[in-house]
């Protein structure tokens, strides 16, 4: 194990009184030139923890100090752009991260109430940014929830939009608790996604259901997802629509049932 020193620019607040006349105390902006680390480390030195197949990629998630960790993909920081995230492009990311807390432009804070913002404060709130990347090898790394299964429903039923099961790695605060399921649960959430097609008359989606998704365990005892009790029921008004269109019998009366249950709600507000 070692570490990637990277020299950064950290602004900060310093309190002062401009003379011993002055009452009200003053602030000013300081600039000061510190070292943070970059963890890297051997493949060897962190664990496999899951394998997981996605739509549109397949990854694989190390187990480390604690944390998940997963490859950072250049799309996620760069809109049009593909592959990996390269070391460089990380490292100019905490360099601004540190020149830009809690500042926009020049010396002009953005600031809630009266809360200065010390070096003590500023190295606490800067810290988080380096401490959620890894070097592993070659590559760059970040941190990454627990993977799990959901499965998510578009349009209106009967083949409109469809219904479909994926990895996913947090709640969706919309969706229900009973459309997620731990890694270790992969059976149960392809029958239930089969079953909501059915239900919903996404008949051309059911075969579908679970062939582009998979999560291979290499650690059990980090499959801790328990959607039942760590999350809600998701979107009341979203709910709502849903058990409109499982009753109806086709695109066109779900529409209008929709479009009927929004105009009511509307007429609430």
């Amino acid at each position: 194990m070692e570490n990637i020193q990277i020299q950064v620019n950290l602004k900060y607040e310093t309190a002062y009184f401009p003379s011993s006349k002055h009452k009200l105390q003053r602030t000013k902006v300081e600039q000061e030139t510190i070292t943070v680390n970059l963890q890297k480390l051997e493949y060897s030195e962190v664990q496999i923890a899951f394998k997981v197949k996605k739509y549109n990629c397949r990854e694989t998630y190390f187990y480390h100090n604690g944390q998940l960790w997963r490859k950072i993909k250049q799309s996620e920081r760069n809109c049009g752009k593909s592959g990996l995230n390269p070391m460089k492009a990380l490292i100019k990311e905490v360099r601004n991260a540190a020149e830009n807390l809690p500042y926009w432009t020049g010396n002009r804070i953005i600031r809630e109430g009266d809360e200065v913002h010390t070096k003590e404060c500023q190295l606490r709130n800067f810290q988080e940014k380096p401490n959620n990347y890894l070097i592993i090898g070659k590559h760059t790394y970040t941190t990454v929830g627990e993977p799990r299964y959901v499965v998510n429903t578009f349009g209106l039923g009967h083949n409109h939009g469809g219904t479909a099961m994926f990895v996913e790695n947090w709640y969706n605060s919309n969706i229900s608790n009973t459309s997620y399921f731990p890694a270790d649960k992969r059976k149960e959430a392809i029958q239930y996604g089969k079953m909501v097609a059915k239900r919903r008359g996404d008949t051309e989606y059911v075969r579908a259901i679970g062939k582009c998704c998979d999560i291979k365990i290499f650690m059990p005892e980090l499959v801790t997802c328990d959607p039942l009790n760590q999350h809600g029921e998701g979107d009341k008004f979203i709910n709502r629509m849903n058990s409109l269109i499982d009753v109806s019998g086709s695109v066109l009366e779900a529409g209008l049932l929709v479009i009927t249950a929004t105009n009511k709600e509307l007429n609430k507000l």
